[in-house]
């Protein structure tokens, strides 16, 4: 992969994929919730946004057991929470440095 004629990764597109932050993508059972998990995603070190109705936060999947238990200590039930790797897209736009 190619950025501005230097190349910025070598190898598998799984090598890759997998070299990626994962995200861990959390709902509130109330949109009223969302400030409460961002607040607790960032106090816990971590970089999060709130986006298209719902938490994005960079981390490793096994993060989401802690984030659904600070949730839950919040009084916060949660109605989503999938942890993913970002897709072939949004790994080559965050390389590139295009969006």
């Amino acid at each position: 992969m190619l950025r501005k004629g230097e190349v910025v990764f070598t190898g598998k597109i799984d090598d890759l994929l997998h070299a990626q932050q994962p995200i861990i993508i959390a709902k509130g059972q109330n949109e009223s919730d969302l400030n409460t998990l961002l607040s607790i995603a960032k106090s816990a070190g971590h970089h999060a946004t709130i986006r298209d109705g719902a938490l994005h936060v960079e981390g490793p999947k096994e993060w989401a057991v802690i984030l659904n238990k600070a949730a839950f200590d919040a009084g916060i039930t949660l109605s989503q929470l999938t942890p993913q790797l970002p897709n072939l897209e949004e790994t080559f736009f965050e390389m590139t440095g295009d969006k």
